[in-house]
């Protein structure tokens, strides 16, 4: 007999004999493993006294999902005294395809139950109704609309409308039809939901009924529709979505400028969505320059835009609306368009513009290819600048340069390396030593605000030459588009105006200006820039194994700067982790074992990562004794590191001590550790050590101890504990877990072992329904 099955048939049994919490939790957990096997007892359970067990059960049947179930549900669900009872026997039909089950939900969603008790406070029958009405959706019950329809027009049903909306939505053409009379007919709430509805719907035929709201007269109305065409990801209708960035309600520009990206990342090549925009480009309104960018922005994602429209986006650099030179530097970092170096230059190395919009110009910089004087220059400038932001990234920016082949790359690293030894290329001290917030990027920006043209721009008032389509884009010809979507649109009440007040045009100015707010790392500790350009210089330096890149990490191994000690510990394990076979780096494992010796606990936390990346087998007695340390987290990082440098080496190079029997043993012990978080480092270790070698001596014990582990601190690792013990062996483990439920002496600890069979049996696709 199979694992599984022996499982079912003792869950089975313990809902015989079991008290009220171990059918609950058998019951449950019989649902979870879908085996029909279990339905008798299950069905047995439909009967208990205690209505806990009643619904845990009815769930399990619905999980299941088999008919033979229907007539014990149609009983409870008639019978039962107990609204929650009923309730859960509602929930479970729904699950359960049959004719028998969609005529026992429409008359349970039709009307209440004469016999159900009444409580003062909570009427059950709310909850069986719109269980019921969620069930008849799903179950896509055509005879169902009349009723749907009914608790609508109802004006004493409770307010469940978004719930009955969405099941005639998934119903098909009848149930769209009821949501197409409330867009024509209904009030201005009633129209704006059945548009919410309508996206969530997920069908062509569904969006097509949007027509009625995109030309709604209501603000609201026609900003969820919107919405609704961002939800559907109803390509097609990005330009009608694009119109909508003219409109004059601030609410309708915002929904727009949501919608257009989540579209434009999923419209397909063939619509020449990009040729259509690029008009748009000069639009006198900033908000749809901008917006237009983004849109390229995701379009160039997964289609490489023309020459000529990267051409047209460079030209926006020299944009008076930050707003716009921000969406400009933010499509050029992601695109390599070399001719726009100088406007990003300008950018870069102006102090009173925006940090956000001088980060993206740096960003933008290092997709340009060019290694020249001037470049260097102005990063080299912005090295020591007064905004964490833009240290950082001017850095980055020099380590991207210094991966080129460009006959200059190796001063870009060079740089870089002089500033982790605290001077500028050209042999100056970086900053003067004065206290700056490191952590925190101050709002300083000067710029044209977006509720007026600057004086200097001009202004193209009339219409833009091109095709038709282009055309309809300009006139925001809504009703002409909407038209070329849906042939049988009908013509709408009223026109769009198509000037915009200047003074509402701030919605994208906002958004920029909260994302500078919120560029905050999480202390708010002052350095100087000395220090914590060294630091950043360490931090972006990983990217590299050079020899002088780790010849200089060596030397901050010495430093008298904890911080930099620890940030350089930490960057050459991560170099070793991407070139593990650099020669130089085996130069670090002296000073990164005095560190571990000496340091506190972050720097022996970062010193036991990285010594385990280095693959060298003197690291062993030093990380065997990092699991006494008195942080859990360096004992874990000990654990994790025992375990990867054990699989690096294979069967090769191992002394002895540091055996992968030896180490096996040692680190089992730490499943006894009081730090949750050890323990299941220890059981995630042991279960990669057992796949590696021939464990089968070792894994009847490592399965109890892992077993035994789970139960401390209230079983809050059962879960964790089952999926570990899944990889190691699925029979062995369940067999011992058996075992343990027969002789276990309370519900809490058959608890625990229930919810470690559960987490070995259960296939990916429950566990995956169940849990989240």
């Amino acid at each position: 007999m199979s694992a599984k099955k022996q499982t079912v048939t003792a869950l089975c049994q313990l809902l015989s004999r079991g008290d009220e919490a171990d059918r609950c939790y058998a019951s449950r957990t019989l649902g979870v493993l879908q085996e029909s096997a279990a339905l008798p007892a299950l069905t047995e359970c439909l009967r208990d006294e205690d209505p806990d067990v009643c619904v845990d059960a009815a769930e399990a049947l619905g999980r299941i999902g088999n008919p033979e179930a229907i007539p014990a549900l149609l009983e409870l669900l008639q019978n039962h005294p107990d609204g929650e009872v009923r309730t859960g026997a509602v929930e479970a039909l729904g699950n359960i395809s049959d004719h028998r089950v969609t005529a026992a939900l429409i008359t349970v969603a039709a009307k209440r139950p004469d016999n159900l008790a009444w409580d003062d406070e909570w009427d059950d029958w709310w909850d069986m109704q719109l269980h019921a009405v969620k069930a008849l959706g799903r179950m896509r019950a055509i005879e169902a609309v009349s009723i749907l329809q009914h608790i609508l027009d109802d004006e004493e049903s409770q307010g469940i409308d978004i719930e009955v909306l969405t099941a005639l939505a998934h119903i098909g053409r009848k149930g769209l039809k009821v949501l197409e009379q409330r867009l024509i007919s209904g009030t201005a709430s009633e129209r704006r939901r059945a548009a919410t509805v309508l996206g969530r719907a997920g069908t062509d035929e569904a969006v097509t009924f949007l027509r009625h709201a995109l030309l709604d007269k209501d603000t609201d109305v026609r900003s969820a529709a919107i919405k609704a065409l961002g939800v559907a990801n109803a390509t097609s209708y990005l330009k009608v979505v694009l119109v909508s960035l003219k409109d004059p309600e601030p609410g309708i520009r915002t929904a727009a400028i949501e919608t257009s990206a989540l579209l434009a990342s999923g419209a397909s090549q063939d619509n020449d969505i990009a040729d259509q925009l690029v008009p748009l480009l000069d639009d006198q309104n900033p908000l749809v320059r901008a917006t237009t960018i983004k849109t390229l922005t995701a379009l160039a994602a997964d289609h490489p835009l023309a020459p000529e429209v990267a051409e047209q986006i460079c030209l926006r650099l020299s944009d008076q609306e930050a707003a716009v030179t921000t969406a400009a530097c933010q499509f050029l970092a992601r695109c390599r368009t070399p001719h726009a170096k100088n406007d990003l230059l300008q950018i870069a190395t102006n102090r009173q513009a925006g940090v956000y919009l001088r980060q993206q110009a740096i960003q933008a910089l290092a997709t340009t290819g060019d290694t020249g004087t001037k470049v260097f220059n102005a990063l080299t400038c912005a090295i020591d600048d007064k905004e964490q932001l833009i240290r950082l990234e001017s850095l980055t920016t020099l380590m991207k340069l210094a991966t080129l082949d460009a006959p200059d790359a190796d001063r870009a690293l060079n740089i870089v390396i002089n500033a982790l030894c605290g001077q500028l290329e050209t042999g100056t001290e970086i900053g003067k030593d004065e206290p700056v917030e490191s952590a925190t990027i101050p709002v300083q920006q000067s710029r044209q605000p977006l509720d007026s043209p600057p004086e200097n721009a001009v202004v193209d008032t009339g219409k833009q030459p091109a095709s038709s389509t282009l055309e309809a884009i300009s006139n925001s010809n809504t009703e002409m588009l909407l038209r070329e979507n849906t042939p049988d649109t009908t013509d709408p009440d009223h026109q769009h105006k198509t000037d915009i007040p200047g003074k509402e045009l701030t919605e994208l100015q906002e958004y920029i200006d909260l994302a500078e707010k919120n560029i905050q790392p999480a202390t708010s500790k002052k350095f100087a820039v000395t220090n914590d350009v060294r630091l950043l210089s360490a931090r972006v330096l990983a990217t590299s194994s050079r020899e002088e890149v780790i010849t200089a990490l060596i030397a901050c191994l010495n430093s008298n700067e904890p911080e930099l000690r620890r940030e350089a510990a930490v960057s050459i394990g991560r170099i070793a982790a991407h070139s593990a076979n650099t020669a130089t780096l085996q130069n670090t494992l002296e000073p990164l074992l005095t560190q571990l010796e000496l340091g506190d606990e972050k720097m022996r936390h970062a010193c036991t990562r990285t010594l385990a990346k280095l693959g060298n087998t003197a690291a062993f007695p030093h990380l065997l004794d990092a699991l006494d340390d008195k942080a859990s987290q360096v004992r874990i990082e000990a654990v994790n590191g025992l375990v990867e440098l054990s699989v690096s080496l294979g069967g090769n190079d191992h002394t002895e001590t540091a055996s992968p029997a030896n180490i096996l043993e040692r680190v089992q012990v730490c499943l006894s550790d009081s730090a949750n978080g050890v323990r299941l480092a220890t059981a995630r270790g042991l279960a990669t050590l057992l796949s590696q070698m021939d464990g089968k001596l070792f894994e009847k014990n490592i399965i109890k101890n892992i077993i035994a582990a789970a139960y401390v601190d209230n079983g809050s690792l059962a879960r964790e504990m089952g999926r570990i013990l899944k990889k190691i062996n699925i029979e062995a483990s369940t067999h011992t877990l058996l075992s343990q439920l027969e002789t276990a002496q309370s519900s809490s600890e058959r608890r625990f072992v229930i919810e470690l069979l559960e987490e070995i049996l259960v296939s990916e696709q429950n566990h995956f329904s169940d849990h989240v």
